[in-house]
């Protein structure tokens, strides 16, 4: 009978604690958010990160009841900002934005103090093929004609692109096993190259499709690494297309911009509820009409993607592998 009663009491303990747990975590979800959100960028201001972090963040706001403030915290490849987001609290006030491989490359060559599974991602939003820029009067109709350019015009040609990129790595692929002689130069942020480009300082500029989108009818697109032409520089035919080289296409083609949302792996597994909450708010922030009207009115439409979070962390992997290939071209 003792015994009995003492699983009787055992039981009632037991789910009075489970039930305790269960009312906590559902009340500190609706608790949250409290506050604004800081929402770091860890890229320069008007390029394609922060643009769509900037389309996307009053809508999230509205999803969540809160205010999302954009912060432009660059510099080192994005190893600034990103460890910026890991040294904050770790309680869903602070959330960024990324880039692969930018993210892979200031752990491969920087030596950053983080690893990626650091970070976990909420969802790779865009998928951008990388693009060769230039002014409309140049005389390149397409990748070949560049390329025959630098051949005839060794070290004279000024070619740049963000730093710690995959347009990067493909600049000093092509200098490495091609033996082309061109000037490279390294920009902290999208924004800063196209500029340099539309100044006069730089012969072509390497960005990404939707990135270069921005100035189209100031700039054209000679060049996409991809399989298909873009529908948004569809007079742009692919490397492989122009080239013959299906070799050169892939490589370039696998190192296309992967720009997403994440946050430090440790507020997911500490606050579990408040990133479900944070991920289904996205969802429909996401997907919502005036979102992708607005996204739409700047060209991000064809390059955006709802994978969610498993998907993006397999997509985010892959980049890892590409970086583990091909980080040896910076540091030879």
């Amino acid at each position: 009978m003792k015994k009995l009663c003492f699983m009787v009491i055992a039981s009632v303990i037991f789910v009075s604690a489970a039930f305790f747990v269960y009312t906590s975590l559902a009340s500190a979800a609706a608790e949250y958010p409290e506050k604004p959100i800081k929402f770091i960028v860890p890229l320069s201001a008007g390029g394609a990160v922060d643009t769509y972090v900037r389309t996307l963040a009053p809508h999230l706001g509205q999803e969540m009841g809160t205010t999302f403030v954009v912060e432009n915290v660059e510099g080192a490849g994005t190893q600034i900002g990103l460890t910026a987001l890991l040294n904050s609290p770790a309680d869903g006030y602070t959330v960024g934005a990324a880039n692969q491989p930018h993210l892979s490359f200031t752990i491969a060559i920087q030596k950053a103090g983080y690893k990626s599974s650091d970070f976990a991602w909420a969802n790779i939003q865009q998928i951008d093929p990388i693009s060769f820029a230039v002014m409309p009067d140049r005389e390149w109709k397409n990748f070949k004609d560049l390329i025959d350019d630098i051949k005839a015009h060794p070290g004279e040609i000024a070619i740049g692109a963000n730093q710690m990129s995959g347009q990067q790595v493909f600049l000093l692929y092509l200098q490495q096993e091609y033996d082309l002689d061109f000037i490279f130069v390294p920009y902290p942020g999208g924004g800063e190259g196209r500029a340099a480009l539309l100044g006069g300082h730089l012969d072509v500029f390497v960005g990404g499709a939707f990135a270069d989108y921005t100035l189209r009818g100031q700039v054209r697109s000679i060049a996409m690494g991809s399989d298909e032409r873009s529908e948004l520089w569809p007079e742009a035919p692919t490397i492989g297309e122009a080239t013959g080289d299906k070799k050169l296409n892939d490589v370039a083609k696998s190192l296309a911009s992967l720009r997403g949302i994440l946050v430090s792996r440790k507020f997911k597994e500490e606050h579990p509820e408040r990133f479900e909450k944070f991920i289904e708010a996205y969802k429909k922030a996401y997907h919502s009409e005036d979102h992708l009207a607005d996204a739409q009115k700047t060209g991000q439409t064809p390059i955006m993607h709802w994978v969610g979070p498993e998907e993006a962390e397999k997509l985010s992997t892959g980049a890892d592998k590409v970086v583990e290939e091909y980080a040896r071209y910076l540091t030879k």
